[in-house]
């Protein structure tokens, strides 16, 4: 195998070979070639998984499985582009379009809520919270300090600082109280709902859909070996982590991506040791 870089070509020679350069959520132009949709789309800050695993693959005639498919992380700051965490929404938050209004269950599946936020004004949401939410996520002071988050001490100021329509937050936030109170969200029907959002100063931060990861890649068989167009295995040619596709089908749920590197990292590296012995 060749591995090519800007000026330089290096030559590998090995009787096994494992894949595991990881996927391509940084390069921009590689994603708009496999998906059209997502040219221009945000990116969180990815400049190390730029899909030379899955350029090199091409190269020996590796298949490739849903390179279309990406995730994304849905609630990433405007500003700095930092990925703010779904424990801040687990711990009270809620999401609101420009218009001050809720349009989704903000516990829902990262693919729903992207799907949400995108098709709101602007592809933008925010991010509402209160000062109890503010101390029971701590993380949140260090997205203070780096300038991401408006703080006022009112429900209105908050609203004016973001540029939403001050009577209809308010309004928001008293129907939030109310389903917290009764524990039922007639809107949305979210399941946990932490706290009123009525203890000052109050919070806002506005967030988008950004890549995060891509799901799509080099196609292997359950030992991890690389399959070629024909479905045939390519001799002493494995991989595993993101740079390979199919692993979880066309979408992902949270914490899976420790099978792709973890599980079928072993197998690849217990089979490939086994196939260079031969």
């Amino acid at each position: 195998m060749r591995l090519q870089r800007p000026g330089k070509e290096t030559k590998i020679q090995a009787r096994a070979v494992i894949n595991a350069a990881g996927g391509f959520s940084g390069n921009e132009s590689l994603l708009s070639a496999v998906n059209p949709q997502l040219k221009d789309a945000p990116i969180l800050s990815q400049s190390h998984a730029m899909g030379e695993g899955v350029l090199l693959n091409r190269t020996v005639g590796g298949a490739e499985r849903y390179l279309d498919r990406v995730e994304f992380a849905p609630t990433v700051t405007t500003v700095n582009r930092l990925m703010v965490s779904e424990r801040l929404r687990e711990k009270g938050a809620i999401l609101v379009n420009r218009q001050g209004v809720r349009f989704v269950n903000e516990l829902n599946t990262g693919e729903i809520v992207t799907d949400a936020i995108r098709k709101q004004s602007g592809a933008v949401a925010y991010l509402i919270f209160d000062e109890n939410v503010r101390h029971a996520y701590p993380q949140v002071a260090k997205l203070i300090r780096q300038g991401v988050v408006k703080e006022a001490k009112t429900v209105m100021e908050l609203a004016s600082e973001l540029g939403l329509p001050q009577g209809q937050m308010v309004e928001t936030l008293r129907e939030y109280e109310f389903a917290q109170s009764t524990k039922k969200d007639t809107k949305f029907h979210r399941a946990t709902l932490a706290q009123a959002l009525k203890t000052p100063s109050y919070y806002g931060i506005i967030v988008a859909p950004a890549v995060l990861s891509t799901l799509g890649g080099i196609r292997i068989n359950p030992v991890a070996q690389v399959l070629d167009e024909n479905g045939k295995t390519i001799l002493g040619y494995y991989a595993a982590g993101e740079v390979t596709g199919g692993v979880h089908g066309r979408a992902r749920l949270g914490g899976n991506a420790l099978t792709d590197a973890v599980v079928f990292g072993r197998i690849a590296g217990h089979n490939a040791a086994v196939f260079s012995k031969k």
